[in-house]
């Protein structure tokens, strides 16, 4: 390394390469801490949930009030974390991973009553990389109210992206079939990549039908002569193809304003009859 010589192409590549292990080394640090939190509070909820004497005479707030004044400590932790816990008296649960949630995003999902919705705000949390903001938008619109069912129910909508993360422009190389394009991804430095790319939260017929040559074509037509797309990418499938929501538009030329204001293609294509529905990925 004293005498270091290395192009220019090579230099960008390392700079992307430790940046991105830099990341994941912080993000794998904060998900540890996180986990470790979520566990405590819910020991304390369960520690609290244990005292039940009743001949102890004061209320429950008027008790948590007092415990949280002698350990010096708020008493809504205390309070919150007894929820929690009752939330899930037999453990937390592990399909899904409650423990990759941070405890905001638990603290968002307490109210929701239902256990079945709750699990599937989790999960649909965790699988797509949810900020806070995203599931309390998607709770507060009561999505799974409207997506329990989805297969019978004519409001199958999708949320759109939080714009700040994971959002990339692309050109599509070719249309494979309704719900599965190939496109050539800029990641930034002058560095493209050709990725398959599934449409999130849909699924189109297969290819050798009629029905899914409808869809394929339909995807073609949406996206001929468009200069650029915008993609915001989630985890990959089981095929290794990277989940994404696709957004276009002939009029609006910025990557931020094509996210916002473009047509969503996934969601066109269930609006269309093209493809059904599906709120969850395997």
């Amino acid at each position: 390394m004293k005498n270091a010589n290395i192009k220019k192409s090579d230099y960008q590549n390392l700079c992307i390469d430790l940046s991105s292990l830099i990341e994941t080394g912080r993000l794998r640090a904060v998900q540890a801490v996180s986990e470790i939190l979520i566990e405590t509070y819910w020991k304390i909820g369960r520690r609290l949930n244990q005292i039940d004497d009743p001949n102890f005479d004061m209320s429950e707030k008027a008790f948590l009030n007092q415990l949280g004044a002698e350990l010096d400590l708020n008493p809504t932790v205390l309070y919150r974390s007894l929820r929690f816990y009752r939330s899930y008296p037999r453990g937390l649960p592990k399909s899904p991973d409650a423990r990759r949630l941070g405890w905001g995003a638990h603290l968002d999902l307490l109210p929701v009553k239902d256990k079945k919705q709750r699990l599937m705000y989790m999960q649909q949390a965790i699988d797509e990389n949810w900020t806070r903001a995203t599931l309390r938008r998607a709770i507060n619109r009561r999505l799974f109210d409207k997506t329990i069912g989805a297969e019978t129910s004519s409001q199958q909508q999708l949320l759109r992206p939080d714009p700040r993360l994971h959002t990339y422009v692309g050109i599509v190389d070719r249309v494979i079939d309704g719900d599965t394009l190939l496109i050539r991804i800029d990641l930034g430095f002058k560095v493209w990549k050709t990725e398959s790319i599934r449409l999130r939260g849909i699924d189109a017929p297969e290819m050798y039908s009629p029905a899914g040559k409808k869809a394929k074509s339909f995807v073609a037509a949406k996206l001929e002569g468009i200069e650029f797309v915008v993609l915001h990418t989630y985890k990959t499938d089981k095929y290794a193809r990277y989940v994404a929501d696709l957004f276009y538009s002939e009029v609006h030329k910025s990557k931020q304003s094509v996210l916002l204001k473009g047509n969503f293609l996934n969601q066109e294509l269930i609006d269309s009859g093209q493809a059904r529905f599906v709120h969850k990925f395997v």
